[in-house]
């Protein structure tokens, strides 16, 4: 019994390190030279461990985490957006990467939000006396979604800046 509780301890400090901790999200108008771009992505217990790298033309610009977003100030022109790993990269992430481009114009404002749905989840079940342990493994499908300014505004909101 003593085991289980340990583990139920381990489990939520390691699953609550990896929610976004920076400064919570405030909304300010680009310039009319530079543009931004808001990648964020919607707190979710399920598949909240796993943080992805963020890169911006191949530069890595951050890590992902749920319930969070990374701002982008880039100047006009075609950009390509990643989530997932490239190179040596490897965070604790395993979907494939999810690659969007994007044509950037001057002064404007983009929000893409991450969208992770699981297929191919099945329940493991660890038998340990008195109460079992049930894990789920799977896939994780991952793509870069648009969304309207007003929608991302709403989910933005209490969303926390990620590094």
């Amino acid at each position: 019994m003593k085991l289980v509780r340990y583990l139920i301890v381990v489990l939520c400090l390691f699953v609550s390190g990896c929610a976004a901790t920076g400064p919570k999200f405030t909304y300010s108008e680009p310039s009319l030279t530079q543009s931004k771009i808001y990648l964020y992505r919607k707190y979710s217990f399920v598949g909240s461990a796993a943080s992805p790298n963020i890169y911006m033309d191949g530069e890595i610009k951050g890590k992902l985490h749920t319930g969070g977003y990374v701002l982008m100030s880039v100047v006009p022109g075609v950009h390509e957006v990643i989530i997932g790993r490239l190179g040596k990269d490897s965070p604790n992430w395993s979907p494939d990467n999810a690659i969007l481009k994007l044509q950037v114009e001057p002064g404007a404002e983009y929000f893409l939000k991450m969208d992770m749905n699981f297929g191919g989840v099945f329940p493991i079940i660890i038998p340990i006396a008195p109460s079992p342990i049930i894990l789920t493994t799977g896939k994780a499908n991952i793509k870069i979604v648009t969304e309207n300014k007003e929608q991302a505004l709403i989910d933005l909101d209490g969303a926390r800046r990620s590094d």
